[in-house]
């Protein structure tokens, strides 16, 4: 597995409840005529269901790399062009929305979970979370790298903040999708293959600014997982996808806990509630 120098950009929106709930009719009473129509039942199950947390997410890696001052040198940027031949820093990639449902309580060995992506092809991302009911909470940037084994990905990376103070909410526009400063400095992820002057290169100028990871000790997270993707009609081959996925997961697992003569790395899966998006959940 060869490492991808990775740098994901994170927005996260909040749902919020519509206005005029209270204007819906309650029902109640004797009779028919206390019997709310089934398409008014429909409607306001749907308003008052739960709300969930929703993210953006872009890859910014190659943008991060051709700014000059992100604190990675020449090599990374290099060995990123190889990886994905067929992508140019003049073409940034598109943003994503990303929804992650709350975890799956039948499995206890890894955490499984609905995750939908869709790509947004054109138009202001911002301006399309917002038409939907959602308000713009808080973003942050994934940075580490990324490795490939069979149908597993394996992500080791930094929690990084990014302040409001390093986003131009003054304008008019207020969009926080815009594009990050080209003095903003990332903290260069650290491997193997990264010499001591790259993994400490800073920015020359004195109105850079520096982020910082979550982690003041610097620590990383590590996370193994597989997207399956089901056969929607086919429930029996749902599940035969899901336990090929649980089998490999756990296969990658007992190899990382064995290596370095037993010495090696324990993976398991998150806490449940700590992984709940929805709106108000209990913690």
């Amino acid at each position: 597995m060869q490492p991808i120098p990775t740098t994901e950009r994170h927005l996260i929106y909040r749902g919020v409840s519509p206005s005029g709930l209270s204007r819906i009719p309650q029902g109640g009473g004797g009779g028919s005529q206390g019997v709310l129509p089934p398409e008014v039942q429909r409607t306001k199950a749907m308003l008052q269901g739960p709300l969930f947390h929703i993210q953006l997410v872009k890859d910014v890696s190659e943008e991060v790399l051709s700014g000059g001052s992100n604190g990675t040198g020449a090599g990374d940027a290099i060995n990123d062009a190889k990886a994905q031949p067929n992508t140019t820093t003049s073409h940034p990639k598109p943003w994503n929305i990303e929804f992650r449902d709350i975890p799956d309580p039948s499995t206890t060995s890894v955490t499984a979970r609905l995750l939908t992506r869709t790509t947004v092809e054109s138009g202001s991302p911002h301006e399309f979370m917002t038409s939907l009911g959602y308000d713009y909470v808080t973003q942050y940037a994934q940075r580490g790298h990324k490795f490939y084994s069979e149908n597993t990905t394996v992500f080791l990376y930094q929690m990084i903040p990014i302040p409001e103070q390093v986003i131009d909410l003054s304008s008019t526009t207020l969009d926080p999708t815009s594009p990050l400063p080209s003095q903003l400095h990332f903290p260069a992820p650290s491997s193997s293959s990264s010499s001591p002057n790259n993994a400490t290169q800073g920015p020359s100028s004195d109105t850079a600014k520096t982020l910082h990871p979550l982690d003041p000790t610097s620590h990383y997270i590590l996370q193994a997982s597989i997207e399956a993707l089901p056969e929607t009609q086919n429930t029996t081959g749902n599940q035969e996808l899901k336990n090929r996925a649980i089998a490999e997961l756990l296969g990658l697992r007992d190899l990382l806990k064995d290596a370095g003569g037993g010495d090696g790395l324990t993976l398991g899966p998150g806490e449940r509630l700590s992984l709940d998006t929805r709106v108000g959940a209990r913690r």
